[in-house]
């Protein structure tokens, strides 16, 4: 199995704290071209009054609807921090400017003590860290790339309070975006890619709101959302090709419970471990999210204990969708309503003794769906020894591999809604002609799996397809008329998306050419007459375009008379 490193940071205690709402600046955060940007020396600004021309300040009066603006400048960050705000009151925008440096010595915009600070639109690469905001309130940090940079691409750390980190790339980095001891933070639709450390929450575990994590996209990184000492609110996110998706860790001696999270709805596609809940991490929910390729769905490590898992896909992976190991101290997991329809190992639980995992609710919400449960359902009641009564739950408990047993196994994927289509999803005409029509349309998304789709004709059931299938052709249609044609979602609970995707089509006019005469012969004491004929080719199902019209050209070429 593996393991992974333990990440050095010093935090500081827990406490409780008044949480504030983070304002908005009424700014107009405009890119500047990087071409028309003027190199500028760095600038230090110790005080509201720093915020001078000299200090690259370009506009403002540093109130809230006016802040003080440095914008357009090119900054070499190699001898000292590219923009250093300390101590400061006033409201002010740092957008549109490239901070670089050649030694990775020092940081590309450092903010100690501010409020109401915004960095947006902005290069900082090639820093010891490329953004660092300490005990600063009211931050918005959007829409920069902070990549490239020794450290951390982007860090909100000691005490410092309403934080927004969004829209920005974090690419490279030891750490691509970190909090740490802070509260009321927000990361929601950054990339962070290539990162030792993508995401890294270290906020605060008592008193205080749980960081979110959410709408991110992460790829390649060693661990792409670490949750250390802290609660969190990890959702939405991708998380593609990842040492390890979602690490727990937390290093309180016999205390359990101290990293907890809600990880929900994410996609985690071809990492080696998804999640892990490592050092005695316990008290997380994981629901909703869809686990497939890699190695493991979710491991639990270092007597990690007592978190639930639910309603969660698990496609195909090479060690299992979970894995307890009793060896490692998992226990007290209670895994139900899953779904795992994957290929080889489904699940792996050894756990005995001390150490006992629950893979099944209670009657009658009953466990999890496996593929290649053969057991048939006959009877039901808390012992299935109600007969003939069935409930939807097979008769006989599902065996793991390791031994534990999912007593309540589902026939059927437990499933709480009908497959939906993604907001401006439409039934598209791909081509037509006199006789055919052929439609495309985007994969709907469910709870589960989408596993069928049918489309409609005149609302007739045309054909059922498969749940990869994507465009259909509609063939023996008559020419110039409208037809009405709709694609309904099924998913493994043969729920059906309640409207489906509709469009109408009229079909194209067939056309028939008259034959055309005879070209005259050239003139000079020879003709060569051609004869033209043509017949049309019918469009079959597998052609999308447009009947073709193949062309027999036929000459006779008589000898040239002698003169």
């Amino acid at each position: 199995m593996m393991f992974v490193a333990m990440k050095g940071a010093s935090l500081l205690p827990a406490f409780t704290v008044l949480c504030l709402l983070v304002p908005t600046l009424s700014v107009n955060l405009v890119l500047t071209n990087a071409s028309t940007r003027q190199p500028h020396q760095p600038i230090l600004i110790n005080g509201d009054n720093g915020f001078v021309p000299s200090n690259g300040v370009v506009q403002g009066s540093g109130s809230f609807q006016d802040p003080y603006v440095i914008s357009g400048w090119d900054i070499d960050s190699s001898s000292a921090n590219g923009i250093d705000v300390r101590n400061t009151n006033a409201a002010f925008v740092i957008r549109s400017v490239s901070i670089h440096s050649a030694t990775s010595a020092y940081i590309g915009v450092r903010l100690d003590h501010t409020h109401h600070a915004t960095l947006a639109n902005s290069t900082i690469h090639g820093n010891s860290e490329g953004v660092q905001a300490v005990y600063s309130n009211n931050t918005i940090i959007d829409g920069n790339n902070a990549s490239s940079n020794n450290a951390a691409g982007i860090e909100v750390a000691l005490v410092s309070v309403n934080a927004t980190i969004t829209r920005n790339l974090a690419s490279g980095e030891t750490d691509g975006i970190a909090f740490s001891d802070s509260y009321n933070i927000t990361v929601v639709n950054n990339v962070a890619d290539n990162d030792q450390w993508g995401i890294t929450d270290g906020s605060c575990l008592y008193g205080c709101p749980p960081g979110i994590i959410k709408n991110n996209k992460l790829s390649m990184d060693a661990t792409a959302v670490y949750v250390a000492y802290a609660s969190a609110l990890v959702e939405n996110n991708t998380i593609t090709n990842s040492m390890q998706g979602a690490n727990l860790y937390s290093a309180i001696g016999v205390h359990v419970y101290m990293a907890r999270a809600t990880i929900s709805d994410n996609l985690f596609i071809d990492n080696s471990m998804a999640i892990e809940f490592d050092f005695e991490s316990g008290g997380s929910t994981v629901v909703g999210n869809d686990f497939s390729g890699g190695f493991i769905g979710i491991y639990s490590d270092q007597n990690s204990c007592c978190s639930s898992i639910t309603r969660n896909v698990f496609r195909t992976t090479q060690e299992g969708g979970i894995v307890f190991d009793s060896g490692h101290g998992a226990s007290g997991y209670r895994v139900y309503g899953n779904a795992f329809v994957g290929a080889g190992t489904l699940a792996y639980d050894n756990a005995g003794g001390n150490y006992v995992n629950y893979w099944n609710a209670s009657y009658p919400t009953g466990g999890n769906y496996w593929i290649s449960y053969t057991g048939v359902d006959n009877c039901g009641g808390p012992a299935q020894n109600i007969c003939p009564s069935p409930d939807g739950i097979g008769d006989t408990p599902f065996i793991l591999a390791g031994g534990a047993s999912d007593m309540l196994p589902l026939m059927m994927p437990a499933d709480s809604a009908p497959p939906i289509w993604s907001a401006g999803s439409t039934l598209t005409t791909l081509a037509k002609g006199s006789n055919f029509v052929t439609l495309t349309w985007p994969a709907a998304s469910d709870d589960t799996t989408v596993v069928a789709y049918s489309v409609y004709e005149n609302g007739t059931l045309l054909a059922s397809l498969s749940g990869s299938t994507n465009s259909y052709t509609a063939t023996g249609l008559n020419q110039n008329s409208t037809y009405s044609f709709k694609v309904i979602a099924i998913d493994a609970a043969q729920h059906q998306s309640i409207s489906g995707l509709s469009t109408n089509v009229r079909t194209d006019q067939a056309s028939t050419p008259s034959n055309p005469s005879n070209p005259s012969g050239p003139s000079g004491g020879f003709r060569s007459p051609i004869s033209l004929y043509w017949y049309a080719i019918p469009a079959v199902a597998a052609v999308t375009f447009a009947p073709l019209l193949y062309y027999m050209i036929r000459s006779e070429r008589k000898k040239r008379p002698r003169i």
